[in-house]
């Protein structure tokens, strides 16, 4: 008799930890933005999704507004630059040979803070291959795209 209680004993308590455990995955598993601090891109998409959004809406176009003065660096005067960096292809792109500068430059400007100010003005060469006669002009990373 007391081996069959103790048996009835260790069943009902790993049981009751079973339901525990279980019910613990069950919260996890319907969590989501109306009930968590999880993302709407997170919820499932068969669920309904709250937004909150309390902005009223003005029916305006997104982007640029008519009458706002659009902002752009202002190309840095030669004695303020603290940096030269210089881009340019070294081989032909067909023939792999040597190119040579052809005088035609563009130039970007990057304004990058910290504790010291460092002006830098990008040079782009473009140069031609002694071989064929390609021009090549280096490309210009995203972030200095807009002059």
């Amino acid at each position: 008799m007391k081996n069959t209680e103790k048996v009835v004993s260790q069943v009902t308590d790993q049981n009751m930890k079973l339901e525990s455990q279980v019910s613990t995955l069950k919260s996890i598993l319907n969590n989501d933005s109306n009930n968590s601090g999880i993302s709407t891109s997170r919820t499932p998409i068969n669920k309904s999704k709250r937004i909150p959004n309390t902005r009223e809406s003005t029916h305006r176009k997104m982007d640029g507004q008519p009458g706002h003065k659009k902002r752009n660096l202002e190309a840095f005067a030669d004695e303020e630059v603290t940096d030269y960096i210089y881009h340019q292809e070294t081989e032909g792109l067909t023939c792999l040979s040597e190119m040579v500068k052809t005088g035609v430059e563009k130039t970007k400007d990057e304004d990058e803070r910290g504790i010291t100010v460092k002006k830098k003005r990008h040079v782009f060469v473009t140069t031609k291959c002694t071989k064929c006669d390609q021009e090549r002009k280096p490309s210009i990373p995203n972030h200095l795209n807009n002059q």
